[in-house]
């Protein structure tokens, strides 16, 4: 599952070069792999393209039914090394 998330936002930020979403959905992604050396990087890019970005800021202007979920993409986003 996470290789196809990874996928679809590698073609994301082919096509949109200064995505962040699908910047912090291969973070995510990574992280969950237990790759947190594949998603620094990622998390790296948030920052130059955004360096005012914070986990918190971002998670709550997000809406997920399932409150679990996105504490744990936040909780993906901060072990990838973005500030909260």
């Amino acid at each position: 599952m996470t290789e196809q998330a990874i996928s679809a936002a590698r073609q994301a930020i082919e096509i949109a070069p200064k995505d962040i979403t699908a910047r912090l959905i291969t973070a995510s992604a990574h992280i969950r792999d237990k790759r947190p050396d594949l998603a620094r990087p990622v998390a790296t890019e948030v920052m130059e393209l955004d360096p005012s970005f914070s986990v918190s800021r971002f998670t709550e202007t997000q809406y997920y039914r399932d409150l679990a979920v996105l504490t744990e993409f936040g909780a993906n986003l901060r072990a990838a090394g973005l500030p909260e």
